[in-house]
């Protein structure tokens, strides 16, 4: 199924996350849409983010300190 055809010139914004990553049980069966950036992609390109918590400890660290590093940009974090 191409994903594409789910989006429309009336889409809400608030949608776009749950149309552009389907995930399933098993990556190989996960849809997306995919996008190539051209030129540079900086901090001030994010407007917000969404994590899970990682479950190997060395990932949680790492992972914490990008988030802090978000949160100190004034990046918001939003729910799952």
């Amino acid at each position: 199924m191409k994903l594409a055809s789910n989006l429309g010139a009336n889409t809400p914004e608030s949608d776009f996350a749950g149309i552009l990553l389907i995930q399933t049980r098993k990556t190989d069966s996960d849809e997306f849409i995919e996008c190539h950036i051209y030129g540079k992609l900086t901090i001030s390109n994010i407007e917000s983010f969404r994590a899970k918590k990682p479950t190997r400890k060395a990932d949680q660290v790492l992972a914490a300190h990008i988030r802090r590093k978000l949160h100190e940009l004034d990046v918001i974090e939003e729910p799952l």
